[in-house]
């Protein structure tokens, strides 16, 4: 039995190569067809919390829907950053999205409180080890902030005094299993999570992702 090589330009094409060039037509009708396929359900979820937010149509309206956001500018991160943008826009934001290079976004905005802007989608959080504190303690304890004013990993600015009580007090818990019940409380991890996550316009609240 033989087999038919397989031939030297297809084992030196990029992994990816079959994938639209970034900045073409092609490349933005896959960026919408992914949105509507992968993301689009969650689109109703969406404008059921802008509505609980005061906004009836589900989306935003008035002065207050300018929202900013700084990126990659290079795949895969500029990828998620365009997603980001296509989902707020459908959410009536008006978005202006500042692509750079990742270094940048990272060492002069987000992770600067005085530059931090209101959407960072290329940025996370990697717990040094197996612990709620590690987890969960510095994105979204508001010690942060002031802790780390030029290397703040709080990209949201989140500063709730119930949730940074509850953090402050579960991190002196030395029985593991109390520990990691506290770490799991609804009120400790629950509305960090949610601000985190839905975040509100303005230069105090960022997303990040």
């Amino acid at each position: 039995m033989t087999s038919t090589p397989i031939p030297q330009q297809e084992l030196a094409a990029p992994r990816w190569a079959w994938l639209p060039r970034p900045g073409t037509w092609k490349y933005y009708a896959l960026l919408g067809a992914v949105g509507i396929l992968v993301l689009g359900p969650l689109g109703g979820l969406a404008a059921s919390y802008m509505k609980k937010a005061g906004y009836s149509s589900g989306k935003c309206s008035g002065n207050a829907c300018t929202i900013t956001i700084v990126g990659d500018n290079t795949p895969p991160g500029s990828n998620t950053a365009q997603l980001i943008k296509s989902q707020l826009t459908a959410l009536g934001f008006n978005v202006q999205l500042h692509p750079v290079e990742h270094a940048t976004m990272i060492t002069k905005f987000c992770s600067v409180v005085a530059n931090d802007p209101n959407v960072c989608p290329n940025v996370g959080w990697v717990k040094d080890f197996n612990d709620g504190q590690a987890m969960i303690d510095v994105p979204f304890n508001g010690a942060t902030i002031t802790a780390s004013p030029t290397n703040n990993a709080n990209q949201a600015l989140l500063n709730n005094p119930a949730i940074n009580a509850a953090l402050n007090s579960a991190k002196y818990i030395t029985d593991p299993t109390q520990r990691a019940a506290a770490y799991g409380r609804p009120q400790a991890v629950s509305p960090a999570l949610v601000s985190q996550v839905q975040g509100r316009p303005g230069p105090s609240r960022a997303v990040s992702a």
